[in-house]
């Protein structure tokens, strides 16, 4: 997102936004107005170009410049750049969006949330209960009595065993 800076003589400094076309000019109709008499009416229109920023002279008989060059007709504009009308400068500069909100938005513009603390209690209110650990976990208690055999090797023994006596009553033969 990119914004216009202009800084006045004063020091202070107005931001716009170039989110749609921005005509620049002496008339009230225009969105940025300047007041040097060797600024048309409708001086220059900054607008978004496949979202970049560019800039358009108006037909002007004093001319546009971006970084100290005339311009003629349509010039991209990059973060950076200085557009000069008469004597009037504007910088381009590229925002977060938001850094954007931060810049549209003051704190004058919202209202302050209430913090009476008369106001009526909810629950998001309380105070959250305090939080026990789960409890440790007890070691597992040791078998009693002779170690049990796993059924593998059962049924491996029984199948040697079958095979032993399958040997013995059908080997001699």
């Amino acid at each position: 997102m990119y914004r216009l800076v202009i800084r006045d003589a004063e020091g202070g400094e107005a931001s716009f936004p170039v989110s749609k076309d921005v005509v620049i000019g002496r008339s009230s109709e225009c969105d940025i107005r300047l007041s040097d008499a060797s600024v048309s009416r409708r001086h220059a229109r900054v607008f978004l170009d496949y979202g970049d920023p560019a800039v358009e002279d108006l037909n002007t008989p004093n001319g546009t410049l971006v970084n100290g060059q005339r311009i003629q007709g349509t010039t991209r504009l990059k973060a950076g750049d200085l557009i000069q009308i008469a004597s009037e400068r504007v910088r381009v500069v590229e925002v977060s969006p938001l850094d954007d909100y931060v810049a549209t938005t003051s704190a004058g513009d919202r209202p302050m949330p209430d913090l009476d603390e008369n106001r009526p209690k909810s629950a998001w209110d309380e105070p959250l209960p305090e939080r026990t650990p789960p409890p440790t976990p007890a070691a597992p208690a040791k078998p009693s009595g002779p170690p049990k055999l796993p059924v593998a090797w059962i049924v491996g023994a029984g199948v040697v065993l079958a095979a032993l006596v399958f040997f013995l009553i059908w080997g001699r033969g």
